[in-house]
């Protein structure tokens, strides 16, 4: 089976701006037929016999899922320290 990678990237700019992007890195290397996934990191193997527009969206909705996951424990995780109180 051949797998293709795209890739889901920031690039930074001057003055501290930053731009999302997405790659496509197609490969002619016939690898062992597993099971992919798309990577919260910005990563997916994907099958050549899917098109890269869905495999755009699959790993674009992975990456939005993780980041409000994390948002989700980053605001309780806030809400603890605000509450906080120094005991003697």
């Amino acid at each position: 089976m051949i797998y293709h990678t795209i890739r889901i990237y920031i690039e930074y700019k001057p003055k501290n701006k930053q731009e999302w992007g997405a790659s496509v890195a197609l490969c002619d290397i016939d690898r062992v037929d597993t099971d992919t996934k798309p990577n919260a990191s910005g990563f997916y193997h994907f099958p050549e016999t899917m098109p890269p527009a869905l495999a755009f969206e699959k790993l674009k909705e992975c990456m939005i899922k993780t980041h409000e996951k994390e948002i989700v424990r980053l605001q309780k995780s806030l809400r603890g320290l605000a509450t906080l109180q120094y005991k003697e």
